[in-house]
């Protein structure tokens, strides 16, 4: 049997707890300006990523994900469209000229607890389907807790079957936390890029969360999965807003 989609919990308490297990790397999601953030490893004070949200300027991404901080080169953007599919892509807009624009698209149009975004695996050329699941989020929270998937036999749609868990996303409701939230990602679990030019190269410490000589090579599967967990947290948010103030406006 697959994952059904589970009663959505309401609680805003904060869940930013420990990862799943020892298999999981920590992200953590730091408030920056505005909606931006800063994602680091636990226990660092050195970014790896930033996030910079661009909800109300005009002609460009609404997510753009940076190397370490706002200046930091540009490793891939996301749009999210009201009239057409949302879209995903890694690289720079500004200095790729055929940037590879991937859909990125909710599955559940009345509830919006799935969004599905494909990978192509760069060893099989084959294009894996993946599902950022909601787990929880209460009604006026805007953001939601979620785990990524692979979808069972490379198929597509709202119900079908999911896979391990392979990241987990951890929300704080907190208003005056600093931390937003926890991205978990399965440690050694990832899928090689197809890009063979431009890709995102790093290594990080692999032992005890910070700790230790091993090291574990990241690229562009990391970023494609804290890029897309984001998107969907982001339009949680945006409906979020628009339902606080449609309730403020009928007062």
């Amino acid at each position: 049997m697959g994952k059904s989609d589970p009663v959505i919990k309401t609680s805003s308490l904060s869940t930013t707890s420990s990862p799943p297990s020892s298999d999981f790397r920590t992200i953590i999601a730091n408030n920056s300006k505005l909606y931006n953030l800063s994602l680091l490893p636990l226990n660092s004070t050195n970014p790896f990523f930033h996030i910079t949200n661009s909800s109300f300027t005009p002609h460009k991404p609404d997510i753009t994900i940076h190397s370490q901080t706002a200046e930091g080169p540009i490793l891939g953007v996301i749009k999210l469209n009201t009239l057409s599919s949302n879209v995903v892509a890694l690289g720079d807009p500004s200095k790729t000229e055929q940037l590879q624009w991937e859909r990125f698209q909710s599955m559940k149009d009345w509830t919006h607890s799935r969004y599905e975004f494909e990978f192509v695996d760069g060893e099989s050329g084959e294009r894996r389907i993946f599902t950022w699941r909601r787990t929880r989020q209460g009604f006026w929270d805007d953001q939601p807790d979620m785990e990524l998937c692979e979808n069972v036999g490379g198929r597509s749609g709202a119900d079908v079957e999911l896979g391990e868990v392979l990241a987990v996303y951890k929300g704080c409701q907190g208003l005056f936390s600093r931390t937003r939230g926890r991205f978990h990602l399965k440690r050694g679990w990832r899928v090689e890029s197809v890009r063979e030019v431009g890709g995102v190269g790093m290594e990080i410490d692999a032992g005890g969360e910070g700790e230790g000589d091993e090291k574990e090579k990241w690229g562009d599967w990391e970023v494609v999965v804290l890029l897309t967990g984001r998107g969907a947290i982001e339009t949680a948010r945006r409906r979020s807003r628009a339902r606080r103030g449609a309730a403020g406006g009928s007062g």
